[in-house]
């Protein structure tokens, strides 16, 4: 993949005074993150690519010295490049465009790794004028249909990574791309690849929903996800998801150390 760089970061006195090796390190990490500024980490790989034991948590800091430039993020298990996404698009988090296909990619990946608490909630979109929300001359307009189903195709990759349990994969995307077809249709049909990007937007936003309403739940009790997207539970209140996700499910429990002294005091 190839990405802009910032010509000037040699001259900038932060980035001068920074350790060869810990240049080395911000230069890996903005090579190897995605389009939203996220690496998810892999050190023993990371320093066999640097081709040095890196002491990752001084080459941080020595980055965060004066501004903090990347942040851990997910328990540690993500760094995320803070200014990646002005950087690359001259825009904020909250400013990204849903209309434009490009910024829809990367509002995508901010919902999946959670960015809108840790940086700008998504808000009111101005985005850029592009050729990708741009007029579309007439050769381009007869290859919309098959665009449409190819971006649906790449939205349900997105939404199945962000469902809490990966189960049947082929099958569930497949649930998953009639569903936001049906959504588009309530929008006034999914022949405008606008309302397929708002239907799409709004159920990858259910789905992070319903998959912070499952964290209390055990993994066995989540819904496949075809049945889920099949059963259309995506329009179901989100608040009835928390409570009942909060209800203790069937099966067999593992009793407390409380429950055992308990049930001896019983037999007594």
């Amino acid at each position: 993949m190839k990405r802009n760089t910032d010509t000037e970061i040699w001259a900038q006195k932060w980035f001068r005074k920074l350790p060869p090796l810990t240049k080395l390190v911000w230069k890996f990490l903005k090579d190897r993150c995605d389009n939203a500024g996220v690496w998810e980490t892999d050190y023993e790989l990371a320093d066999i690519y640097i081709g040095a034991a890196v002491d990752w948590e001084q080459a941080i800091g020595e980055i965060n010295a004066e501004k903090e430039r990347v942040l851990k993020i997910d328990h540690g298990k993500k760094l995320w490049l803070t200014g990646y996404i002005q950087f690359h698009n001259n825009v904020e988090i909250d400013e990204l465009n849903p209309s434009n296909r490009f910024h829809a990619h990367i509002i995508a990946l901010v919902k999946r790794h959670c960015l809108e608490k840790e940086g700008k909630k998504l808000g009111a979109c101005k985005g850029l004028t592009t050729s990708l929300q741009g007029r579309k001359s007439k050769s381009i307009s007869k290859g919309i249909g098959k665009s449409i189903d190819k971006s649906i195709g790449n939205y349900a990759d997105e939404i199945y990574k962000a469902y809490p349990r990966h189960d049947a994969p082929k099958a569930a995307k497949k649930k998953i791309e009639v569903a936001i077809k049906e959504i588009a249709l309530r929008m006034g049909g999914f022949d405008n690849d606008d309302r397929c990007v708002k239907a799409y937007s709004w159920l990858l936003d259910r789905t992070c929903l319903w998959a912070k309403a499952c964290e209390p739940r055990d993994r066995q009790y989540i819904p496949h996800p075809a049945t889920w997207y099949n059963q259309g539970r995506y329009d179901e209140n989100p608040e009835d998801w928390i409570k009942d996700n909060e209800k203790p499910k069937g099966g067999f429990q593992k009793p407390t150390t409380e429950d055992l002294i308990n049930l001896d005091r019983k037999e007594e």
